[in-house]
């Protein structure tokens, strides 16, 4: 069986990962080439004053968008014979914008950690964050002692992971400073389970991560809320000045790089609270979108006003329509005893770095389940609001 990466937007998230690839050191720092691919100028380094909520900018305007989360339970990629697992009602938020640090509550409380915080004075920076939750989700036992009654199913409620990250902008390669997040999930426990009891694994904890300004250290609350008596806290010496996120900003991380193409291939640097730093691969690829979700999806954009069909006419007058948006997918993949098959991402394609309309924005999610049990797929539904709702286009930059 090939392992699983559960990185948010997974439910079970960071509470599965095992096993740490360290990052690269040495004397020369590995900084990534990165683009604010979010703006319509995308080699704008910085955080622009109407993305600012703190600002006082007339045209200030989050990122808020929506998806639809379901489950493809076909028998290619759902194929394990003891047991099922149903999800209903899913739903995915992300919101991004910027604002002020608070340097008074999301700084860690130690002196090392809040001198690094003293000279920086007033830190504006990008917030991101999600929010995937689940009406229902029903476990069906199936395996050789399956008694065909209700004994052989179990269905919760309340299943969330609620993540949140400030970090830094492209100038300072968007370095994290803080992050949060909560679970709240009943997963897959193992492949071949003996009853409905020992399929289903619960956890409900948090992590919060602080770092220090400079990014040489990070402090790891854990709060376990089934068992305080597993509650830890752990301080990493990340010891490195190359490129790095924290998990939670993944999603905006894949967005700035500066070849976000079917070309790309990327080692970066992520750090999982769960088990430190890993190394993970980001590659593009040419894989389409099912033709329906594309469809779904474009029309969607056209609403928010970041997509515009057109039509294109050949030398013999034959037109064409372009009415649906071009995009870019790109794979997560782990290295060492992280190698298998991971979630795959799917973008906006930029057209034109210097009137960048679709804004990258991402458009849909594969995340395979654990143990041959499906895939959730994550597809934008509605846009509640973007950067053109604040500014006009002839204002943006």
């Amino acid at each position: 069986m090939k392992k699983r990466l559960f990185l948010i937007p997974a439910i079970i998230a960071t509470c599965c990962i095992v096993g740490i690839a360290g990052c690269s050191s040495g004397s020369t720092a590995v900084k990534l080439a990165l683009d604010s691919n979010w703006y319509n100028y995308t080699k704008t380094k910085g955080i622009q004053d109407y993305f600012n909520k703190d600002s006082g900018s007339e045209y200030y305007s989050p990122e808020i968008l929506h998806y639809d989360v379901t489950l493809d339970d076909s028998e290619d990629v759902a194929y394990n014979a003891s047991y099922k697992v149903n999800y209903e009602g899913g739903k995915y938020t992300t919101t991004f914008y910027a604002t002020t640090f608070d340097t008074g509550t999301l700084v860690y409380d130690s002196d090392d950690y809040r001198e690094t915080y003293s000279e920086a004075g007033t830190i504006t920076a990008y917030y991101y964050k999600t929010e995937l939750t689940f009406d229902a989700v029903t476990f069906t036992y199936t395996g050789t002692d399956a008694t065909g009654t209700d004994a052989d199913t179990a269905t919760y409620d309340g299943d969330k992971a609620i993540t949140e990250c400030y970090f830094l902008s492209c100038e300072d390669y968007l370095r994290p400073l803080y992050s949060r997040q909560e679970i709240v999930s009943h997963s897959p426990a193992v492949y071949t389970p003996g009853s409905i009891d020992e399929a289903v694994n619960f956890v409900d904890c948090t992590y919060t991560t602080y770092y220090t300004y400079d990014g040489y250290k990070a402090t790891v609350e854990y709060a376990d809320n089934l068992d305080s008596a597993n509650n830890d806290t752990t301080a990493y010496d990340l010891d490195t000045d190359d490129t790095f996120f924290d998990n939670s900003s993944m999603e905006v991380s894949i967005r700035a790089m500066s070849d976000l193409s079917s070309s790309l291939s990327q080692s970066v640097n992520l750090f999982v609270p769960k088990a430190g730093m890993l190394t993970y691969y980001y590659i593009g690829e040419d894989t389409a979108m099912d033709d329906d979700a594309l469809a779904s999806v474009s029309a969607v954009m056209a609403e928010g006003g970041l997509f515009a069909t057109a039509t294109t006419t050949d030398s013999d007058g034959n037109v064409t329509a372009n009415d649906t948006v071009g995009t870019v997918a790109v794979s997560v993949e782990g290295s060492g005893n992280m190698a298998g098959v991971y979630q795959t991402y799917w973008f906006t394609e930029i057209e034109n770095r210097s009137n960048n309309t679709g804004r990258a924005t991402m458009l849909a999610i594969s995340s395979p389940l654990a143990y041959n049990l499906g895939t959730l797929n994550y597809t934008l539904s509605s846009i509640e609001s973007t950067l053109w709702d604040g500014v006009p286009n002839e204002a943006t930059n």
